[in-house]
């Protein structure tokens, strides 16, 4: 049996495709991600939030009754960006606002029952998708490529943005 032995140039050569494949899944993967996300919600019955309204949800149950600022500060907005947004999701009956005890001028945010409900379908189908990714590779390898593409794309908005928000 005789090996065939790469040289060098096949090597960069290689590289080079693996890049550019990799580039072309990154970008695909971004733009799918947000189509599969449109379309879930146009299908699931809920046409009246956007995506990004979606996401000031999800952040607010995550940190529910924590004031503004700090939610604005996890979805790397301005408070008054925040607050437009909020206004919208408020009247559409998702979120609550709360005023503070002891400092009025503090506004914190709290989901509503139909905000969970919206919700639980918006997580049933990123649950899905979770699954079939972990039936095609480990826990561990899927949790080593997630977490690495956070952090590095965290770092790159830090960078961009001079630091402007904190994480």
């Amino acid at each position: 049996m005789s090996k065939k032995v790469s040289s060098k140039k096949e090597v960069v050569i290689d590289e080079k495709v693996m890049q550019k494949k990799m580039e072309e899944a990154f970008d695909y993967l971004v733009n799918m991600a947000r189509v599969v996300e449109e379309r879930t919600m146009d299908t699931k019955n809920i046409p009246d939030l956007t995506i990004g309204e979606l996401y000031v949800i999800e952040t607010v149950s995550k940190n529910n009754n924590k004031p503004m600022s700090f939610i604005a500060n996890k979805l790397k907005v301005s408070v008054g960006a925040l607050t437009t947004g909020v206004n919208r999701i408020v009247k559409k009956g998702y979120l609550n606002r709360i005023r503070d005890i002891e400092d009025h001028r503090v506004v914190r945010l709290a989901i509503t029952p139909q905000g969970r409900k919206v919700l639980r379908v918006h997580d049933k189908g990123q649950q899905e998708i979770l699954n079939e990714i972990l039936s095609r590779v480990s826990l561990e390898e899927a949790y080593r490529v997630f977490t690495t593409a956070a952090e590095v794309i965290e770092n790159y908005y830090l960078m961009k943005e001079g630091n402007k928000y904190e994480k």
